[in-house]
């Protein structure tokens, strides 16, 4: 194996593998990314078996070849590298030359036939979705997204069609708070069938990635794994086998009543009290009355705090907690001026949603004051 390849071009290869590369070490060869060099292109490859990417990048092939080397000791050497083409030669005993100019490293790797293969999958069966609608998906629903292991089915966000398979709804649960977003998507009636599937947290963190990179992005969805394309790169991401709970069960049906407020103030307000809110329960006290909402907080042996704001609420006085940092991530996932509260009573969950913003709503469970 022998190429020369642009520094720009080898640097954004090997960033795009920096998070998925497995660093525990559980199998040496996982922290390494596969390079194959052939007609004019160097391909990258890296997984940890639960997600892998493959990307193709130019490159001028000399001599056509595969060898896996250390992910990260390659993108440090690459990103201390002048902006010159930089020359890579393989050696014996799986070693690769690495040349520019005057400088000339070694780095040792592994045999290319020792590296896990990528899952297969079938082309035609992919929906094509703007990444501009996918991201906002996903910026309203993961922050809701379990990070208890132990609960490995809420490690994820939940993916089914609705509306006759004219809409893609993601949900997300923790079990205390569940985000939804519903958008309709052209060509998602037949793309993969009427099951539901949930995708990993570290999928998604790879995914956003993608979305940021190009305009529009393929998914498909085949067997246990998903399939993500745009450009020169393939995203395939295993599927949590497990089965997510009965979200619809969780939102109330009805609510009697409604407080409208700004966003913005109300983010910002929650953040100043949340500060010497208790450090376990983060608990945020909102106690309405007509024409207003008073947000207080407080902790043994810190202190209290407390901040009254005009709100939009003629219902009866009510006053419910919430632990702040789930408010503060509902709110921060909106983008409307104002947003509406609804709610039963102070130990029924509430809905959060932005006004004039469709298809979206967050539902947080309340805590015993």
């Amino acid at each position: 194996m022998e190429f020369t390849i642009s520094k720009t071009e080898l640097l954004g290869g090997l960033t795009a593998t920096q998070g998925i590369v497995e660093k525990r070490n559980t199998m040496p060869i996982l922290s390494n990314v596969l390079l194959e060099a052939e007609g004019e292109n160097l391909c990258l490859v890296a997984t940890d078996l639960e997600i892998g990417v493959r990307l193709e990048v130019p490159a001028k092939v000399k001599g056509k070849g595969r060898l896996t080397v250390p992910a990260r000791k390659l993108y440090d050497l690459v990103r201390e590298l002048p902006d010159q083409d930089i020359k890579v030669k393989a050696l014996d005993n799986n070693r690769i030359e690495i040349s520019v100019g005057k400088f000339r490293s070694q780095i040792a790797g592994l045999a290319a036939e020792e590296y896990p293969n990528l899952p297969g999958y079938e082309d035609g069966k992919f929906f094509s979705v703007e990444s501009a609608v996918l991201g906002e998906m996903l910026d309203r629903t993961v922050y809701a997204v379990s990070s208890d292991e132990t609960r490995y089915n809420l490690n994820g966000i939940y993916i089914e069609k609705t509306d006759g398979g004219k809409k893609l709804r993601f949900v997300a649960t923790d079990g205390h708070r569940l985000a939804l977003a519903d958008r309709a998507v052209e060509g998602l009636a037949k793309a993969w069938g009427d099951r539901s599937l949930i995708i990993p947290r570290k999928a998604i963190a790879e995914l956003r990635k993608l979305l940021d990179q190009h305009e529009k992005i393929e998914l498909s969805f085949q067997k246990n794994h998903g399939i993500a394309k745009a450009g020169n790169t393939i995203i395939l991401m295993q599927l949590i086998d497990g089965e997510f709970p009965k979200y619809d069960q969780v939102i109330p049906q009805r609510t009697d009543k409604e407080m409208t407020v700004a966003r913005a103030p109300l983010l910002q307000a929650i953040r100043r009290v949340a500060l010497v809110s208790d450090d376990r329960s983060h608990m945020v006290r909102l106690s309405l009355a007509k024409g207003s909402l008073t947000l207080e907080a407080d902790s043994q042996g810190v202190g209290e705090a407390s901040e009254e704001m005009p709100a939009q609420y003629g219902g009866a006085e009510l006053t419910i907690g919430f632990n702040g940092r789930y408010l503060t991530d509902a709110l921060a996932s909106l983008k409307s001026s104002e947003v509406k509260i609804s709610f039963i009573d102070e130990v029924n969950p509430a809905i959060l949603t932005g006004v004039g913003e469709e298809g979206s709503l967050s539902v947080i469970m309340p805590m015993r004051i």
